[in-house]
């Protein structure tokens, strides 16, 4: 091995990790107007903010399809999710429609900085550093 040779190649990934290092903080500043370090909810999150998103595949294509298809995909116990209620109307039993997203996913679960349990920090958007898709100003 030439004298100098583990020099130069330690300079060289030294030089690498740096530019990563800068394209990492470049991607970050370029989110940074948008997220502001907030919430995408005003307090708690609610039925409706989910839905926001969630119910809007035209701004969201990546979800891929609507939450009740998701959801139906997961299992074939209907009885699982869903109850039969009488329905005075119609005089018969009806299936339950739960609309309540926080009845099973738990706050914790969909809120919160990256690295907690928020499942909306475990996606290909955020893994590309594109914020913005959901923290707007």
């Amino acid at each position: 091995m030439k004298k100098g040779r583990g020099k130069k190649n330690w300079t060289l990934a030294v030089a690498c990790l740096f530019a990563l290092w800068i394209f990492a903080q470049a991607a970050n500043a370029k989110n940074a107007d948008a997220t502001g370090g907030m919430s995408i909810y005003d307090g708690e999150p609610t039925e409706a903010d989910c839905r926001m998103c969630h119910d809007d595949l035209v701004s969201f294509p990546m979800l891929l399809a609507p939450n009740p298809d998701r959801h139906h995909a997961l299992s074939t116990d209907c009885l699982g999710c869903h109850s039969m209620v009488w329905n005075e109307v119609l005089q018969a039993d009806v299936v339950s429609s739960p609309r309540d997203c926080l009845t099973c996913h738990d706050v914790a679960d969909i809120e919160g900085p990256p690295g907690s349990t928020n499942v909306h920090h475990q996606t290909a958007t955020f893994a590309a550093r594109d914020c913005g898709v959901c923290h707007t100003n």
